[in-house]
């Protein structure tokens, strides 16, 4: 709510496929600039620490809302405005943790073995 920005995600274009029409590009973090209202894209995080879009407290609930804007040379409100040749697309956010996990102690979950039991009222 507080309108800060935590990162910017840009699509690698350049390694950007095609197939039957369809165009498919992977969503990287960038390092960015922002100066007199304009924001510039820097180069792709590859380092996997530093692509992170926020650190996160352990147990602790957290809000976190992702806006996408599409903005470029690939893209304009003819792609993604119209039922017939409408935009798709998916957003993996992925969590990650420094602290030492913990397996949990049902086995039978754990195993993946555990079975579903339900009850009536006539029980």
């Amino acid at each position: 709510s507080s309108g800060e920005i935590l990162a910017v995600a840009a699509l690698d274009t350049e390694n950007a496929t095609t197939t039957s029409g369809t165009v498919k590009a992977n969503l990287y973090l960038y390092d960015y600039t922002v100066s007199n209202g304009v924001l510039t894209l820097g180069d792709m995080i590859s380092d996997e620490s530093s692509a992170k879009i926020t650190d996160l407290t352990q147990n602790t609930a957290e809000v976190i809302s992702a806006i996408v804007y599409l903005d470029g040379d690939y893209v304009d409100n003819g792609d993604v405005a119209n039922a017939a040749t409408s935009m798709t697309g998916s957003l993996n956010l992925q969590f990650s943790s420094s602290e030492t996990l913990v397996p949990m102690t049902n086995t039978d979950l754990y195993n993946g073995t555990a079975s579903e039991e339900t009850t009536s009222a006539a029980d």
